[in-house]
């Protein structure tokens, strides 16, 4: 049967497919199949732009000109000539006519408009290729297609094909070399075999078409279908066996407990962890737990889908032991899915032999009063117990107080917290509250009951003598209603009994005539040097050591005598007290700075403590025997010259505090305060004019007076006196310094006013009252009233002047010791001044000018550099400066100095700036020169401001040589050497290290103790 002929896009009576048909038709029909044929052609349908083509446009789609597009070319509105190169892959002609022919692809079924029914008979076509009669959709007129299939390559469902030679079209294959050698091969064969044909056999299906009925849908080509089915097949069957391989893999199940052997009534943690790479629920399974009994339980999941670990679930089990005996948790098992992990089970020994429950460091004289604390009178309750070591002490004795709270074991099981314990309150003694023992202090078994016992302990000194009675210990503790967690609690409070104690007074049988209340047992008495050898004007640290047992806080000091020629200067106290064994020991320095005044040898005497010795009940006394102490020369002063005389203390006129002194604000309401009140002013001038002036007399009255009367009568005499008679009064208004003469005249206008409130109005009266005390007022302010020296002043100056006194004593001591040469003790003193007034220049350079002498310019240097920062024009700092130059220019420069002080410029910016303000009011029509005067005021507040961000920023003086490290510790790399008395720039501090730049501008750290600021922090 010869072939039907070809049918192209503008051949008579073919009807080429339209795109919008097309995109109508790869929506899905009944009957179809949903498989990846159709998928591609709905991609393909909905990436096409359904808009007609322009008729000019000739070529074709990027799927018909062939190569490895999936696109199908023959689906096209217009045609072209194909370049002159061969039968290759895209769409294929013949030589003469126009007619296209198939690409190498199959036409899918999603992209025909209904599926083609064969005719009857051999074929699908009637005759010289017109349609069958009935059909809807025509055959193309022409010569048939050329077929885009292989050798015995046909659709699935056909007949068995005839074996032809592969049409002459380069198949390209998505595949390896094998793939490619096959596609040389048709290559070669369209050269010389014969035209391929349909096969068309009866029964079977046309390879053009789609096929009779009840044949399969037509399908890809094969090589489409190895490029996609087959990629697609694997991708899945990897993702099967992977979750298959996950869902297989079990959980990961860990069971932990903290401890393996505890006491009844002790706790134990269990922790059971599952992890899974699955995100499924985990069901977990415990087991059982007898002998404890459940505390608390934590529960909490997580989950991650995107993690290694899916999913986390954590199960945290507190439990309290109730019975002793071996006892199993487990065993544990956790399920997910069809899978199982387990753990087998875990075991613990619990132990309940009384003494297996008491806490640990409880001390022996607790155990023996617990030995005889008496459980409560009903079996089940709970009590509380007061214990005294003994009724009878001698003061200053130790006395035990022991509170100790009876717990019946199941009550105490049921609590979710701890019960309060208020221990009793103590009078008349001396008290060491002691730490708490951690737990159960004991277990008693009464009346079939076991008790759990509680303690509190406090230490107690009798400080008085007589009968002492202890207020009762107090406990609170909640019951639950209910086994729930979240169930009610009822609360119960028990308080205990009182306790007395007799108290006995120190023996005066055999009292020694030096003893000072000192009680204690076996004290000894010890004399400590540092160093064990002295210099001339030098001090050195003596220390009276005291130890033993007792209240060692009211040990008294002992009494000691110094040798002539030398100076004592007590110093701090130190106790260290603490308890060994229940009983408090204990030891308490006394110290003391002992400056020698002289080359030789200082003989110190023996030193005697009396005390009361509560072991032997009898006076014993604690010796330190005699010894002599070489004093040797004093050690060399520091090279070079001595630095000026020492300076006195006194306070600038302007104090350098000045600018902080109005504050924030206040620095405000004066810059911006006068500007401000002069627009308003101006600006209500502009509007209305100012009213004339009325006098005075004519707009008061007699009422006015009164109040203004009343007003300054209260504000110069206490409220009591000014309602009670006219003799107090008088002599009040005397005391506050007014004259003789206006104080008569203000008792008789005071007079006349109460006068005139109850007599009948005349005229006349108001406008003599209103004379007087307009005359009254003018000479109080012209000068009629003195100033006032109250009590207070004088009070106050007398005060001034004992401190003056007491501070040039001061200064005199500290003075003298370092003209005498003892230059510790002298630093020490200059530098508790300079701690107490750090505005005071004298302070810093006379501790600068010890320093020096000491041996540390350094030091010396920093602290002449802030004197000179208060006191600028001072010459005595700046001599002595240079006896300590700066290294090198840079640090010369961050330690200048201007001659002027931030606090002198800021006043006289402040004064200009007044001036310029009160000019501006009074005197307008100057404005130009109070211009100037205001530009000048602004320029000595913006040297102000910088000269305080100068002084504001950290400078540190380098004391020693070091490395500066590029990082803050003391293996870091060396990023440079620092000289000493170099001047860096401090930027941050971290842990005692420094981050600073050197005068080089390289940053690194420094040790803080390797540096000295020049301001304080």
């Amino acid at each position: 049967m010869a072939a039907p002929p070809a049918c192209g896009g503008d051949a008579p009576g073919c009807h080429a497919p339209s795109p919008w048909r097309l995109a109508a038709s790869a929506r899905h029909r009944p009957g179809t199949p949903r498989d990846g044929t159709r998928a591609a052609s709905i991609r393909w349908s909905a990436g096409a732009h359904f808009r007609r083509p322009h008729r000019s446009r000739r070529r074709l789609p990027a799927g018909g000109q062939g190569g490895r597009s999936s696109g199908y070319g023959v689906l096209q509105r217009r045609y072209r000539r194909p370049p002159r190169r061969g039968l290759q892959g895209g769409t294929a002609r013949t030589a003469r006519s126009h007619q296209d022919h198939r690409s190498g692809t199959a036409l899918p079924g999603a992209l025909q408009s209904r599926r083609r029914r064969s005719p009857g008979g051999v074929g699908r076509l009637g005759a010289a290729g017109h349609p069958r009669r009935g059909s809807r959709h025509p055959s193309p007129r022409g010569a048939p297609a050329r077929a885009g299939l292989r050798a015995c390559q046909v659709e699935p469902g056909t007949g068995r094909a005839h074996a032809t030679t592969p049409a002459a079209v380069r198949w390209r294959w998505a595949a390896a070399a094998s793939a490619a050698g096959r596609a040389a091969a048709e290559t070669s064969g369209a050269a010389t075999g014969p035209e391929p044909r349909a096969d068309a056999g009866a029964g079977g299906t046309d390879s053009e078409f789609g096929g009779a009925r009840g044949t399969r849908h037509p399908k890809p080509s094969a090589a489409t279908a190895l490029r996609w089915d087959g990629r697609g097949q694997g991708l899945v069957a990897t993702f099967l066996v992977l979750a298959a391989l996950q869902q297989a893999r079990p959980p990961e199940l860990t069971v932990n407990l903290d401890r393996d052997e505890v006491a009844v009534g002790e706790e134990v943690l269990l922790t059971v962890k599952t992890r899974s790479a699955s995100s499924g629920p985990i069901e977990l399974r415990l087991g059982a737990a007898d002998g404890f009994v459940v505390v608390s339980r934590t529960e909490g999941t997580s989950v991650n889908p995107n993690a290694a670990v899916s999913r986390v679930k954590t199960i945290e089990l507190r439990l309290r032991a109730i019975r002793s005996g071996k006892w199993n948790f487990g065993p544990f098992q956790a399920r997910q899915g069809d899978t199982i992990a387990e753990v087998g089970a875990l075991t613990v020994k619990v132990t309940d032999t009384g003494s297996a429950a008491v806490a640990a460091q409880i001390n022996p004289r607790i155990k023996r009063l617990l030995e005889r604390a008496r459980p409560p009178t009903k079996p089940g309750e709970v009590g509380l117990s007061l214990l005294l070591s003994s009724p009878r002490a001698t003061v200053g004795e130790q006395v035990d107080i022991v509170t100790a709270a009876w717990f019946p074991r199941e009550l105490r099981l049921r609590l979710r917290r701890a019960p309060t314990l208020v221990p009793p309150a103590v009078e008349g003694m001396w008290s060491y509250p002691q730490p708490a023992p951690v737990g159960i202090a004991a277990s008693r078994q009464v009346g079939g009951v076991w008790y759990d016992l509680f303690v509190a302990h406090q230490i107690a000194f009798p400080v008085r003598s007589g009968e002492l009675t202890i207020s009762p210990a107090q406990m609170q503790y909640s019951v639950p209603l209910a086994l729930q967690f979240f169930s009610q609690e009822e609360r119960f409070a028990v308080s205990s009994d009182s306790g007395y104690i007799s108290v006995r007074p120190i023996p005066e049988d055999g009292r020694p005539a030096g003893f000072v209340g000192a009680v204690g047992t076996d004290l000894s008495l010890d004399r400590v040097l540092d160093p064990p050898t002295a210099r001339a004007r030098e001090p050195i640290h003596v220390s009276v050591v005291l130890k033993g047992k007792g209240n060692v806080t009211l040990w008294p000091a002992p009494e000691l005598t110094w040798p002539v020629g030398a100076r004592a200067y007590p110093e701090l106290v130190k106790e260290r007290p603490e308890t060994r064994d229940g009983v408090v020991i204990g030891t308490k320095s006394f110290g003391y700075s002992l400056v020698p005044d002289a080359v030789g040898t200082l003989a110190l005497p023996a030193i005697e403590y009396t005390y009361y010795d509560l072991g032997t009940r009898s006076f014993r006394v604690a010796k330190v025997a005699a010894m002599s102490l070489p004093v040797a020369e004093a050690a060399a002063l520091a090279e070079g010259a001595l630095p000026p005389p020492l300076l006195k203390a006194r306070r600038g006129l302007i104090p350098n505090n000045f600018i902080t002194l109005p504050g924030r604000w206040g620095w405000l309401m004066l810059g911006f305060g006068p500007p401000i009140l002069w627009g308003v002013l101006q600006l209500v001038a502009r509007r209305r004019r100012r009213p004339a002036a009325v006098p005075g007399s004519s707009r008061m009255s007699a009422r006015t007076v009164e109040i203004e009367l009343d007003g300054l009568v209260t504000g110069l005499a206490p409220a009591a006196i000014v309602t009670g008679n006219d003799s107090d009064l008088s002599a009040a208004l005397r005391a506050a310094g007014l004259e003789q003469g206006t104080v008569l005249a203000l008792l008789e206008l005071r007079g006349m006013l109460r006068a005139l409130r109850y007599a009948p109005s005349q005229e006349g009266q108001d406008e003599d009252i209103v004379a007087r005390w307009q005359a009254i007022r003018s000479e109080l302010v012209g000068g009629g009233r003195r100033r006032r020296v109250s009590h207070g002043l004088l009070t106050s100056l007398l005060l001034l002047h004992l401190l003056a006194g007491a501070a040039a004593a001061q200064e005199r001591s500290a003075e003298g010791l370092y003209e005498s040469g003892a230059l510790a003790a002298a630093r020490a003193a200059f530098a508790a001044r300079a701690e107490a007034e750090p505005l005071i220049p004298a302070h810093w350079y006379n501790l600068g000018a010890a320093d020096y002498r000491l041996g540390e310019p350094v030091l010396a240097s920093a602290e002449w550099h802030r004197a000179l920062r208060l006191a600028p024009r001072n010459g005595t700092v700046r001599q002595a400066l240079q006896l300590t130059p700066p290294p090198d220019p840079v640090s010369a420069s961050r330690l200048w100095t201007a001659p002027v002080t931030p606090a002198e410029l800021a006043l006289v910016a402040l004064l200009l700036w007044l001036i310029t303000w009160v000019g501006v009011f009074f005197r307008p029509a100057f404005l130009r020169r109070w211009a100037w005067i205001g530009a000048a005021a602004l320029l000595f507040a913006g040297v102000t401001v910088w000269l305080s961000y100068r002084y504001a920023r950290p400078v540190d003086l380098v004391l020693q040589a070091v490395p500066l490290r590029v990082s803050p510790h003391g293996r870091g790399s060396a990023v440079a050497a620092l000289d000493e008395g170099q001047a860096l720039l401090r930027l941050q501090s971290q842990r005692g290290w420094h981050l600073a730049q050197d005068p080089s501008g390289r940053l690194g750290w420094v040790p803080g103790d390797a540096v000295v600021p020049i301001e304080p922090d």
